[in-house]
Formats: C-alpha cells, sequence, structure tokens
C-alpha cells in the first residue's frame, strides 16, 4: 500500500536535471538583464516562497489587499523592467 505524503517526493519535482535548467537559466537571466531587472526577480522570489507556506487568505483579506493595492501583483515590477528591457532592443 502506497503511503499518502503532504508533500511532493524530492524526485518528483526536484530532479536534478529540472534543478540544473533552472540554475542554467537564472544564471542566462543574471548575465542577460540589468541590476533593475534582477533586483525586481528577486522580490518576486522574496515574496513568493514565503506566500506559498503562508495560510490562505479569506475572501474578506484579499477584497482589502485589492483596494489597497498592495500584494495583489508581485510580477508588476518585474514585467515592466522585462518590458523596458525589451523595448531597449530593436525589433526583428
Amino acid at each position: 500500500m502506497m503511503a499518502l505524503r503532504s508533500e511532493p517526493s524530492y524526485s518528483t519535482y526536484h530532479g536534478s536535471s529540472r534543478r540544473e535548467d533552472l540554475y542554467r537559466d537564472f544564471s542566462r537571466m543574471h548575465a542577460r538583464s540589468s541590476q533593475w531587472t534582477m533586483s525586481c526577480a528577486d522580490k518576486v522570489m522574496l515574496t513568493t516562497i514565503p506566500t506559498y507556506f503562508a495560510p490562505n487568505r479569506t475572501i474578506p483579506e484579499l477584497h482589502g489587499l485589492m483596494k489597497s493595492r498592495t500584494g495583489v501583483d508581485p510580477l508588476k515590477d518585474f514585467a515592466e523592467a522585462v518590458r523596458d528591457e525589451l523595448q531597449a532592443f530593436p525589433s526583428r
């Protein structure tokens, strides 16, 4: 009988090839992106990880966040930084 687990197994989501791909992509991003873009990417990571482990928010809590416009779109600054970088390159 298979045991039920509340967390995915390490090999399922963190296989060496997947982890290596992540490190490779992150290194490319560091080499090619501006300091501002990397700062925004770090902010997304530092926001996402604790949010993943935090309790789910209630509908009233989400409504309050939307009204105050805080914490609703953690990708906003990163997306704007990437968009600015892409616009700096001539289109092909």
